[in-house]
């Protein structure tokens, strides 16, 4: 646990604005839960646990532990073989694990590194290895670099560039300890914006020509922004999750307890582990009760927040395309640049710049973001024209962008914490469970003092147990890297000279929905 925690915890609860800033302690005394013990445990003699920012928790006071073991007394244990687990590290890919390069031209390719919980793994080193397909038939492609290591966003990428002739090879990255993956690279020509295949001229159903005679031309660069609607791609899967959350965060006594309680083996751990139940409960409730009566809200802006990411994103890039054809038929490429979180707690009214948070995707994407589509000018009426655009998809790993922005911006923002498991240390700190527990068990002479340190262990390991459970329960549900798209826009001709200037009205209405427009940057 992190120490800063036992220092501040309280403090930050009566400084949260929850409404609790002069609480002072409850003057209820404890329920008597048996005789006064023999010699008294060190929370007696102190008249209370002192916690975190200097608050008094009233002692529990001895507990009935039930039978207690015959024998000498022997050192109990803490099974920490799932927090283990969790720091378990593989590669993984964005999309399809398919690449495709211009003759000639370079692409960013990299690979991600996560544990188990779903979390990206920072400093992991990557070894890229370029593996021709057929060694007698070499592609003449080069790396940038052999070697590269993960960004906070878990991303170790580099540059590779194609040789002069269509060819196909493979991309291998191995990090020590972990198993490889594969990529395959595609060298292809660079589409020049018209059908690569003749129409059949035998074809029954020809395309029919676009309505209102000669199509817009679209040739050209143009800047897009995106506004995506990723809930209703993910379903209800994400919403559930962050219910479970809050409801875990508001009645933490069970879920802490078990992951506290389960871990501590041994004889006499039998006897330890009947304590932390009633010592997670009474804890919970007279913090909440005395310092933060306000916390069921304060978790459920947690719920709020995410939500918010997730009916709102926000992405902006560019749309390049290709010259029409005499069908009103092009090629484009949509490339995806900047992602744009909005996160407005605290923002004044009106002030639509603030809150924005942008995250460069060439740094959250393991490779370049961008794919070819193909598209048909339908119908031309003067200086306005639409624009279908084929279904094409956008490689992005959202949950690894969403948790990072939880844990690096909203809840260092809401709780000044950066994981769940702090989170929860905040209404049950450590160092106040184990000297409860001492208390707890202080009827049971041959335990000792030292077991309020071995608690505080077991708690400290619990509670990043339970940190973990809860950012998996979140990012398992956001495991979905590749988003369909489909839809169209308006072309307007802003200077009659026959060609886009402007996409307006645009709208993905198939797959991952939401609006977009652009401008014609040359």
């Amino acid at each position: 646990m992190n120490v800063t925690i036992r220092r501040w915890a309280f403090a930050l609860l009566a400084s949260l604005a929850l409404g609790c800033a002069d609480a002072a302690p409850s003057e209820e005394e404890p329920e008597d839960m048996g005789a006064a013990p023999a010699p008294a445990s060190a929370c007696a003699e102190q008249g209370g646990v002192m916690a975190a920012g200097g608050e008094e928790v009233p002692c529990i006071g001895p507990g009935d532990v039930g039978d207690v073991p015959e024998g000498d007394y022997i050192e109990p244990t803490i099974d920490n073989a799932d927090l283990e687990a969790d720091q378990q590290r593989f590669l993984t890919q964005d999309g399809d694990g398919k690449f495709f390069i211009y003759v000639g031209e370079s692409k960013r390719i990299g690979v991600r590194t996560v544990d188990l919980t779903g979390r990206p793994v920072e400093g992991q080193r990557i070894g890229f290895t370029l593996v021709e397909s057929d060694a007698n038939r070499p592609s003449e492609a080069s790396l940038s670099a052999q070697f590269s290591a993960t960004n906070e966003f878990g991303v170790a990428d580099i540059q590779v560039t194609a040789g002069p002739q269509p060819s196909f090879f493979y991309l291998l990255m191995e990090a020590d300890g972990l198993d490889s993956l594969r990529y395959q690279i595609s060298v292809v020509q660079r589409p020049e914006g018209r059908d690569v295949v003749e129409p059949d001229p035998n074809d029954p159903n020809p395309p029919v020509p676009p309505v209102g005679g000669n199509c817009m031309e679209t040739k050209g660069l143009y800047s897009i922004t995106n506004n995506y609607e990723p809930g209703r791609f993910l379903g209800d899967g994400p919403f559930r999750a962050l219910e479970t959350i809050h409801q875990i965060l508001s009645d933490p006594g069970g879920f802490v307890g078990d992951l506290i309680r389960d871990r501590i083996g041994g004889v006499w751990g039998s006897l330890i582990r009947g304590a932390i139940r009633p010592v997670i409960n009474y804890l919970y409730d007279y913090v909440v009760r005395n310092y933060a009566p306000d916390w069921l809200r304060a978790t459920l802006l947690i719920v709020e927040d995410v939500t918010s990411l997730l009916v709102e994103l926000e992405i902006q890039g560019e749309m390049d395309l290709g010259e029409v054809d005499d069908m009103c038929e092009l090629v484009g490429v949509h490339r995806w640049q900047t992602l744009i979180f909005h996160w407005r707690a605290g923002c004044p009214a009106g002030d639509d710049r603030c809150g924005r948070f942008e995250v460069p995707l060439e740094r959250l994407g393991a490779s370049a973001s961008e794919t070819e589509f193909t598209a048909r000018v339908v119908r031309s009426f003067g200086p306005v024209a639409t624009m279908e655009i084929d279904e094409h998809r956008l490689s992005l790993n959202l949950g690894v962008a969403v948790i990072w922005f939880l844990q690096e911006v909203i809840l260092p923002a809401r709780f000044n914490v950066r994981s769940f498991g702090e989170l929860l240390q905040l209404v049950l700190p450590c160092d106040a469970v184990g000297a409860l527990a001492a208390d707890y068990l202080s009827g049971v002479p041959i335990i000792g003092l030292a077991v309020g340190a071995f608690v505080e262990e077991a708690c400290e390991r619990g509670m990043e147990a339970a940190g973990n459970q809860l950012t998996r329960l979140l990012s398992d549900q956001l495991n979905v890297n590749t988003f369909p798209m489909a839809g169209e826009c308006k072309l307007r001709d802003t200077n009659a000279d026959q060609l886009a200037d402007k996409l307006e009205d645009g709208r993905w209405s198939v797959g991952l929905e939401g609006d977009f427009e652009g401008e014609r940057v040359r």
